[in-house]
């Protein structure tokens, strides 16, 4: 039997649920710190602090991006559909030429190389942010040594190979 995700279940876990509230009436505000302050009846510059967690800033980052036209996949709709119109205007009136076909759809495919740039930039900034200077490479050594009778002069190798003695 599938259980029902509750909403709370998709929020980030490092989010306190006084900075959520805070975000969301930043959000709900226009994203106006000052708004957001009288709403909650708190220092402005306590909400300032509190937006600018790394926390809150993903949070709101996400939730502005997914949303209304900044929305991809809305953005998107909204340009096929435009298209689409165009495509019948011209049809319908005879007056359109292959060069203003070729021109929106140029628009269109501007719009759509931003968009995916827009996307690789975020993505390399995330990885950027989780592991800053991280090594791209790591080589580890693992030596495996048996303190048994008849490995000494194994352990000899080894020994020499991992102080840099040589063969």
């Amino acid at each position: 039997m599938n259980e029902l995700v509750p909403d709370d279940a998709l929020l980030p876990e490092l989010i306190a649920p006084e900075q959520l509230r805070i975000a969301e009436v930043y959000l709900t505000n226009g994203m106006d710190p000052k708004k957001t302050a009288i709403a909650l009846e708190i220092d402005e510059q306590e909400v300032r602090r509190i937006l600018n967690t790394p926390q809150v800033l993903d949070y709101t980052r996400e939730v502005f991006r997914e949303s209304g036209f900044r929305n991809k996949h809305r953005l998107f709709s909204v340009l096929d559909e435009i298209v689409n119109r165009k495509l019948e205007e011209i049809e319908e009136s005879g007056l359109g030429t292959e060069l203003d076909i070729i021109e929106l759809l140029d628009k269109y495919q501007k719009i759509l190389d931003m968009v995916t740039k827009r996307e690789m930039a975020l993505e390399k900034h995330k990885v950027e942010v989780v592991r800053p200077g991280a090594p791209n490479t790591q080589n580890n050594t693992q030596i495996n040594i048996n303190n048994v009778p008849g490995d000494a002069n194994m352990h000899k190798l080894m020994s020499r190979l991992v102080n840099g003695k040589g063969v």
